[in-house]
This record gives C-alpha cells, sequence and structure tokens, in this order.
C-alpha cells in the first residue's frame, strides 16, 4: 500500500508539471470554458497529490516507516501553503514563469524519491541499487534551492500585495472572537524571516542525512527509511 499509495502522489506532482509547461508554452484565452474547466481539473489533481503527501507524515507518526515527522510536517505545511493558500488562490500568478522551477523542483524530487522507496519495497533485501540511493541523497542539492529560490520565493513575493489588496485568508476586527489575522503579514514574515530560516534548517538536515548515507559506502543500497 505504501508503495501505491506513493505512486499515486508522484503521478498528481508529474501531472501538474506538465500541465505548468504547457500554460507557459501554449497560451490560450483564459475566459474560455473549456481551458477554465482544463484548469480546475489538473489542479484538483495537484492537490489531491498534495493531501495524500500528507499519509506520509502519518507513517512517521505510526512508526510505520523512520523519520522524522515535525520535519516532515514542516514540508508539507510549506507545500500545502504556495499551492493551495497562494498559486491556488491568485489567478494571476498561474502564468507566472517562475511556476515553472517550482513544479520542476517539486516534481523531480519526487520522483526520485518514489522511485527509491518502490525499488527498496520491490528488493527481496529491501535495499535499492546504489545509484538510486545516490540519486536519492543527491538530487535535493539542486532542486531544493531552485525550488525554493526561483519558484516559491518569487511567488511569495508577486502575491503578496494582491493578498493584501483582497484580503485573501484575513481576518478583520471587529469580530466576535476579537481577533485579527492579515495574511499578507504572514507571507511577509513568511518571505524573509520564515522560509529562509526553514530552507537552511532542512538543507542541513539533508546534507547530514546524505553524510551519513553516502559518506561511508559512496552510494551502496539503502533500506527503505524516511529522511
Amino acid at each position: 500500500r505504501r508503495r501505491r499509495q506513493s505512486v499515486s502522489e508522484e503521478r498528481f506532482e508529474l501531472f501538474f508539471f506538465f500541465y505548468s509547461i504547457f500554460r507557459r508554452s501554449m497560451p490560450f484565452s483564459t475566459s474560455s470554458t473549456s481551458s477554465l474547466l482544463f484548469c480546475s481539473l489538473l489542479f484538483s489533481l495537484s492537490g489531491l497529490g498534495q493531501l495524500a503527501a500528507l499519509l506520509e507524515t502519518l507513517h512517521v507518526l505510526l512508526s510505520l516507516t523512520k523519520g522524522s515527522a515535525p520535519l516532515a510536517l514542516l514540508q508539507w505545511f510549506g507545500r500545502s501553503n504556495v499551492l493551495f493558500l497562494i498559486v491556488g488562490a491568485v489567478s494571476e500568478l498561474h502564468s507566472s514563469p517562475a511556476v515553472v522551477p517550482l513544479f520542476l523542483s517539486w516534481a523531480a524530487a519526487d520522483v526520485v524519491r518514489y522511485a527509491w522507496y518502490a525499488a527498496a519495497a520491490l528488493s527481496p533485501t529491501n535495499e535499492a541499487p546504489g545509484a538510486l540511493t545516490w540519486a536519492r541523497y543527491s538530487a535535493f542539492i539542486p532542486l531544493y534551492p531552485l525550488g525554493v529560490f526561483a519558484g516559491e520565493m518569487p511567488l511569495i513575493k508577486a502575491a503578496i500585495p494582491l493578498i493584501e489588496k483582497r484580503k485573501l485568508w484575513s481576518v478583520e476586527m471587529p469580530n466576535e472572537f476579537n481577533f485579527a489575522f492579515s495574511y499578507s503579514i504572514f507571507c511577509t514574515l513568511g518571505l524573509y524571516v520564515l522560509l529562509p530560516a526553514a530552507f537552511a534548517h532542512l538543507y542541513m538536515h539533508m546534507l547530514r542525512a546524505r553524510g551519513k548515507r553516502l559518506g561511508g559506502g559512496g552510494g551502496g543500497g539503502g533500506e527503505r527509511k524516511r529522511e
């Protein structure tokens, strides 16, 4: 079941990645009913894939796989925030050049990761081939910065004025709870403080995991362990 779920997530990510390439290279009128339905369908599929990815955190919490639940949840929240609350809610971003590196990095990283999971699951020794293990623990080196600095950050920066103007996901006073929240301020804080800090923490974590796995063996096979 773990392998089937992983393959499904990979397909959703790849599907939306190819959509983003198509959307950039084949401009068509967004006023067309068929175009709107096409965009809606593909975005929904990507959203389903991201929701399914939450199962990875549950797998860790239930001790079905090894890894850090807080880090898994942090990664899932970061992607979901960008996908659902920013790109999904601000239609002007759909034609942004930053969409391509965003989904390219996400899709490519997941293809390698889920292929590694599947290879380990199918192996009698519960180990993936050495070359695939090396790719599993090396692909993030260019892909993670690409996704963050060429994808997420430009999209968040472009979205902030539109989020502020439309008061998206914000709570204004007065209200019965006497509570106010500005999502545009949250995005600004995330852009300049939270996202860089999370990137540095997760990138160093993955570098340490790579050193532990590849440092001694130079890319030997790997057991199914989520880093």
